[in-house]
């Protein structure tokens, strides 16, 4: 009693209530608490109630045999507090984690300016352009411009990018969005004479091509190295030939096009993978025609593929003509007359001698070119009156034969010449640099003055020795020479010329209007129907100037517009005093007549006969392949260059522009879509490897075969082409 009395008043002292217990529970969640349902609740201090042993009844180490409303409460309190620190603490690790990241990691997008799909790198000087979401190419701008960071202009817009680089000059890209084709137009200015702007273009992921013919013609350019040159038409001996566009084309579907009216030069990087263009003023000329600073404008158009992108550049920037050259020079050959050294042996008899030679083998037609030595001193443009006593009986005799007689002319005149005299008092020749007396230039052996194409007395009078040749007996001409870079340094002419290579446009003009149906320079002349006499070819295996460079040239050739051009042979070596003394080998004469009996116009030399019998007899048979089936081919294949400005020689990835191997062929050509050739260019070799790009063809026994492979050892003997044509 005692202690029961005791355990009451302990009870009531501590002001505890008494619970009846139904069940007790252990929580599963795992922290530790007893969950107590209890049915009913009854408070007593003195009533004696027995107290429950709910350890009997449950397996909780928690004793519930007395329980305090306030235990449990401040039991659940605790750990919910320790999970809250856990966690800020576990929170703020990982914001110094992501913070130490970002600090590493993380670095800020580089400043760049976007316009169209193409995006300018300030920092770096670089553009990324893409198009249908595919990336094409890279360039480096502004090369020479220092590290600055360029301010916007006020001519920027959506479809304008405009900077500017104070006290250096301004850039301004405009976007075209054309139909499948976009393109950016970069134009440079300086804001001081001595800034000269500087734009790369990378080689790299791509095969390039175009330009300008050049001695050693490379297919893709990407593996030739050039120092820094002005862009400017010359001859086999200069960095460019006289053939070139200011156009390039990238396999990755991207052509670029420099403006007309701006002085560039060029160089290109095998190792850096690069071709780069600047702005300047050239020596030879004197600038008077544009702005005071230097301007490097040109445009960067994007398609599908690179056919697709030629096809769309060509008809935006180039005017085609809708007409063919002389049928006669496209089906039969240009025969050019084989002259001696001692140019007294050189005569009405000798002419008459070398057609009835070639008629006696059994050539009764093409064009029969007699050399500008028929002159006395070149210039004159006038026959020689003492070696050429009756020239209108001569011209009339080979006539008779069959052949169309055409003379050679240049637009310079010796200073021995009785033209010369008679152009100075007239004003008819570009004037040095002070435009006080006609500026000298050298060509060949001679030294002379060159007529002033912008000045319209000077062009009638050059006409009008013209005709009094043709009043002669003579049918035509063939115009040779007009680079600019055999213009005298810092000429002077009557109207300015934009470019110095606009010399060759306007002397071509001149071939056109009296009806010459061959000229040696073009610059921007798709418009005229004219056949292109291209670099004279060394009578060598080679690649220097070989005939490796022929198939090159060609195709080069039909990228800048040029669909009729005519391969030339160099058949003699200085110094012979007679032509059979130096003729090419037999070997290499032939494999040169394959290989141009399948390009537009054939061009041969006289000395044919001088070979044997076998030589012979192979040139015929080539001779009549390219009348009945080639020449009909070409003048066929016209309408596709007038009409989407499709090159008659073709490469082979015209027809498949993703095929990569195609790419890189530099020893086979196209003619049209569907006749493939692989020619002999190798000393002795009787076999070649042919690729076929995809379609299925036909050889000459008719054996069909599959695109997209590699035919192996293909037997080529002397005498005979490896050629295919695709089966529709």
């Amino acid at each position: 009693m005692m202690d029961g009395q005791s355990e009451n008043q302990s009870t009531k002292k501590r002001g505890m209530t008494r619970f009846q217990v139904d069940e007790v529970q252990e929580s599963n969640n795992g922290n530790g608490h007893s969950l107590v349902n209890l049915d009913e609740v009854k408070t007593s201090c003195d009533d004696g109630m027995t107290p429950v042993d709910l350890r009997s009844r449950t397996n909780s180490v928690v004793d519930p045999a007395v329980v305090d409303i306030s235990h449990p409460i401040k039991a659940l309190k605790i750990p919910r507090e320790l999970w809250l620190k856990i966690f800020v603490v576990l929170l703020f690790v990982l914001i110094v984690i992501g913070t130490t990241c970002i600090l590493l990691f993380y670095s800020e997008p580089p400043l760049h300016y976007k316009v169209g799909r193409l995006l300018f790198y300030v920092d770096t000087k670089t553009v990324r352009v893409s198009y249908r979401g595919s990336n094409y190419t890279h360039s480096s701008v502004g090369l020479n411009l220092p590290l600055v960071t360029p301010s916007t202009c006020a001519a920027t817009t959506d479809r304008r990018l405009c900077l500017e680089w104070r006290e250096y000059g301004q850039l301004e890209i405009d976007w075209l969005e054309l139909d499948n084709m976009d393109c950016y137009e970069f134009a440079w200015t300086a804001i001081h004479q001595e800034v000269l702007h500087k734009d790369c273009f990378s080689f790299q992921n791509a095969h390039w091509y175009g330009g300008a013919v050049i001695a050693n013609q490379q297919w893709p350019i990407e593996v030739d190295d050039m120092p820094s040159q002005p862009f400017l038409s010359g001859d086999g001996s200069s960095p460019f030939g006289p053939v070139l566009e200011r156009y390039w084309l990238s396999s990755n579907g991207l052509g670029l096009r420099v403006n007309d009216s701006v002085f560039i030069s060029m160089s290109m990087d095998s190792e850096r993978q690069e071709m780069c263009l600047e702005s300047g003023q050239y020596d030879i000329s004197v600038r008077s025609n544009t702005s005071e600073y230097s301007v490097l404008q040109y445009t960067m158009c994007l398609a599908s593929d690179l056919t697709a992108v030629h096809r769309n550049m060509s008809d935006k920037f180039i005017v085609r003509t809708k007409n063919t050259p002389d049928s006669n020079v496209i089906t039969n050959p240009t025969w050019t007359v084989a002259t001696p050294a001692d140019k007294a042996l050189w005569n009405d008899s000798s002419l008459i001698t070398t057609a009835n030679t070639l008629h006696n083998l059994g050539y009764t037609s093409g064009l029969f070119e007699i050399p500008s030595s028929y002159e006395a001193v070149e210039g004159d443009l006038v026959f020689d009156g003492n070696r050429f006593r009756d020239v209108s009986t001569t011209m009339t005799r080979i006539q008779d034969l069959g052949f169309t007689t055409a003379v050679q002319v240049t637009p310079y005149v010796s200073t021995q010449s009785k033209s010369f005299v008679e152009g100075v008092s007239s004003g008819y020749w570009v004037n040095d640099p002070r435009d006080l007396v006609p500026g000298l230039t050298k060509w060949g052996d001679n030294v002379g003055a060159a007529l002033d194409v912008s000045s319209s007395s000077a062009v009638q009078w050059f006409k009008s020795k013209l005709k009094s040749i043709r009043a002669s007996g003579v049918d035509a001409f063939t115009f040779d020479y007009g680079q600019a870079s055999y213009l005298p340094v810092g000429f002077q002419v009557e109207n300015t010329l934009e470019i110095p290579d606009e010399y060759a446009t306007r002397y071509a003009i001149i071939a056109s209007e009296m009806a010459s149906p061959l000229v040696r320079c073009v610059y921007q002349c798709q418009n005229i129907p004219l056949v292109a006499e291209l670099i004279t070819k060394d009578p060598t295996w080679d690649g220097e100037n070989g005939l490796k460079t022929i198939i090159p040239t060609a195709l080069t050739m039909g990228l800048q517009g040029y669909p009729y051009f005519m391969p030339d042979l160099k058949f003699m070596e200085d110094g012979c005093a007679q032509p059979q003394d130096c003729l090419p080998s037999k070997e290499l004469f032939i494999r040169y007549i394959e290989l141009t009996a399948f390009l537009p116009a054939m061009h041969i030399p006289t000395i044919l006969s001088e070979y044997d019998e076998e030589t012979r007899s192979i040139v015929q048979k080539w001779v009549k392949f390219h009348r009945d089936e080639i020449a009909q081919l070409v003048l066929d294949l016209a309408q596709e260059f007038s009409q989407k400005g499709d090159p008659v020689i073709r490469p082979l990835w015209w027809s498949a522009p993703t095929d990569t191997v195609a790419f890189r062929i530099n020893s086979q050509f196209m003619v049209g879509d569907d006749l493939l050739v692989a020619p002999i260019l190798d000393q002795g070799a009787t076999q070649r490897h042919v690729y076929l790009p995809a379609g299925t063809w036909v050889d000459k026994s008719k054996q069909q075969l599959s695109g997209e492979q590699w035919l192996n050892d293909v037997s080529v003997l002397l005498g005979d082409v490896a050629y295919y044509r695709r089966v529709q």
